[in-house]
């Protein structure tokens, strides 16, 4: 998502998460894409105040103050604003808009699928941090997840687990249609409780329900 700002003399320019992460500082250069979004947020600052408090070296009660990070002075907020570690064990979580990841074992879209693995998980800032111009994406992947993390693989897993379950549902919803399919009416004893001779016993027809066949009966 694209972002449309104006700074102090009315000049617009536009900003993401993407141009934040390519123009983030030094201190964040061991930080992946994802890294990025989930351990760190945005806060504003004005440097003058921020020169003053270094100079005074005035020391704060309670608990340390989160790590700070500036932006390249390539990046338009480089001056107003500046990246925010989080502590070590938040929850915070990603939201990915859009549509999910591709499959990882989708022929069509497997090249497309190792750029986005490499891209949110391996540190980058130029596409030649990615993977070299004789290097396949496939094979670069490769690579990568051959050294990767604990950490990293379980995200990997985690994002392909979306199909698996997917296509583990479809799977059993295909198999219970053919077994209905198959199946015989069933014939069960039931009381006939209108019955006024104490309640005789009948044979009733029982014909399987579908998930359709409850949506149209409500």
């Amino acid at each position: 998502m694209i972002t449309l700002l104006a700074n102090a003399k009315g000049q617009l320019y536009t900003c993401s998460q993407l141009q934040d992460y390519v123009f983030r500082g030094k201190a964040m250069e061991h930080c992946c894409l994802l890294a990025f979004v989930i351990d760190t947020w945005e806060e504003t600052y004005k440097p003058e105040a921020q020169t003053a408090c270094e100079e005074e070296g005035t020391m704060k009660r309670g608990r340390p103050a989160h790590p700070r990070a500036h932006y390249l002075e390539d990046h338009p907020k480089s001056s107003t604003h500046r990246r925010v570690f989080r502590a070590k064990g938040h929850n915070t979580l990603p939201q990915i808009a859009g549509l999910w990841f591709p499959q990882s074992d989708e022929g069509n879209t497997h090249d497309f699928y190792c750029a986005c693995m490499l891209a949110l998980l391996k540190p980058w800032c130029h596409k030649q941090d990615l993977k070299t111009d004789s290097k396949t994406w496939a094979a670069a992947f490769s690579h990568f997840r051959e050294n990767a993390t604990w950490e990293q693989k379980r995200i990997i897993a985690g994002i392909q687990y979306y199909y698996e379950s997917k296509t583990a549902c479809e799977t059993s919803r295909s198999d219970q249609n053919i077994e209905r399919v198959g199946e015989e009416p069933c014939k069960v004893r039931r009381e006939d409780m209108e019955d006024g001779d104490g309640g005789s016993l009948v044979e009733d027809t029982c014909i399987p329900l579908t998930e359709q066949d409850l949506v149209e009966f409500q």
